[in-house]
């Protein structure tokens, strides 16, 4: 990727970019409804998985910690559902802090995956909830790098000390170390080329939308 790109991505919107900035905003809130209702209709089923494995009285901590991150993931998306119409009222109002919505939704649920990831070493000794949705997030929700990296930067590094408490410097903890910041750096890496593209798009159908409007005044 070129250079000046990569920088602008880390610039302060300019106000050429408002247009593009304000549609890709809407397409970060529309995805963030679509993870929400996602979360919500599954939930059942994680809470009937959960309600099982209880009975069992198998390390009942760790699935009880297991349990109510499934149950605050539901809330959290719940109450997003049931703010949405009046957030989509402040949007059309003309106020960008919605997208701190968005912004907040993304690091949520990336510090779920962390957090249910750290509690599974007790339970399957496996990181893959933290993978799973470290690398989905980066593809449901490009935000610009400069929003995510102190985000996936804090939360990352939390991660990695709840590994070293648990694991110590153990093989299986430092492998997981390595595979788990490897995917840190795809999910923030993936990010400008994805946006540039964005951009490059927006500009061409703008680009089309204001010549077929020149053509059709003629036409007129």
């Amino acid at each position: 990727m070129k250079k000046d790109t990569w920088n602008a991505l880390f610039q302060p919107d300019r106000p050429e970019d408002e247009p593009f900035c304000r549609e890709h905003g809407e397409m970060l809130f529309a995805r963030l409804r679509f993870v929400c209702l996602m979360v919500v209709l599954s939930y059942p089923l994680y809470l009937a998985l959960d309600l099982y494995f209880l009975s069992t009285g198998e390390k009942r901590l760790n699935l009880g910690i297991l349990a109510f991150l499934y149950f605050l993931s539901f809330f959290m998306s719940l109450t997003f559902l049931l703010a949405r119409k009046r957030l989509i009222r402040r949007q059309q109002s003309g106020r960008r802090d919605v997208l701190h919505y968005v912004y907040s939704y993304f690091c949520f649920y990336i510090f779920i995956g962390a957090s249910g990831s750290l509690n599974s070493q007790f339970l399957t000794g496996n990181i893959y909830a933290y993978l799973i949705i470290l690398l989905a997030a980066s593809v449901i929700f490009p935000i610009p790098p400069r929003k995510s990296a102190v985000m996936l930067a804090g939360i990352h590094v939390l991660f990695l000390a709840g590994l070293m408490k648990i694991g110590g410097f153990s093989l299986t903890s430092i492998m997981n170390m390595i595979n788990s910041t490897a995917a840190a750096g795809i999910a923030f890496f993936y990010r400008p080329p994805f946006i540039s593209i964005e951009k490059k798009r927006w500009k061409a159908s703008s680009s089309f939308k204001q010549m077929k409007k020149h053509f059709a005044f003629y036409l007129i």
